[in-house]
This record gives C-alpha cells, sequence and structure tokens, in this order.
C-alpha cells in the first residue's frame, strides 16, 4: 500500500505476495448499530522480496463507509524492522 515500487523496482527475480482476511464479525462489527450500517472489517498482508529488501505490510481495513468508501491502518517494516504507520481513506466502488 506505500511502498515506492519506482525507487524499489528490480530487473532480478522478486517476490510478491498478497492476503487480505474478511471476517463477518471481528472487532467494530460487533456492535449491533455498526453491523447494522453494513460496514465490514478485514486484515490484509503484503510482502515484497527483492536481491536487498524485504518489505512487509499489515494493516485493518474498515469498508462499506456511507457504501462508498474505507479506511486502512497499515504498519510497514522493512528488513523486518518497523519503519512506517499510516492511515489512509479509500474510494470502494
Amino acid at each position: 500500500r506505500n511502498l515506492d515500487y519506482f525507487k524499489y523496482s528490480s530487473q532480478r527475480e522478486y517476490f510478491q505476495g498478497f492476503a487480505a482476511f474478511e471476517f463477518k464479525r471481528l472487532a467494530l462489527t460487533q456492535i449491533g448499530k455498526i453491523k447494522m450500517l453494513g460496514w465490514e472489517e478485514s486484515l490484509f498482508f503484503n510482502h515484497a522480496m527483492a536481491s536487498q529488501l524485504t518489505y512487509t505490510e499489515g494493516g485493518y481495513r474498515l469498508s462499506g463507509i456511507f457504501r462508498t468508501f474505507g479506511v486502512d491502518v497499515y504498519a510497514g517494516f522493512f528488513n523486518g524492522r518497523y519503519d512506517h504507520m499510516g492511515v489512509r481513506a479509500v474510494l470502494d466502488l
């Protein structure tokens, strides 16, 4: 979500992996009024490996806000060390 692909692109071999897990009830959707709004929660993980780079991202997404928007909260790790955290508003179409 936050890796600068042009800065870290490689002409050598690389690996990328993406995983997302969606839940009917996770944290906020345990609350009855929020569940009735139709919001959905998910956890996601992204991983990229190249010759001298290992980057991992993990986060939480709340989607279906006004049936159009979502919010991601995520953390990024370079070579196994914490690097940054972010919040991103997402258009869910």
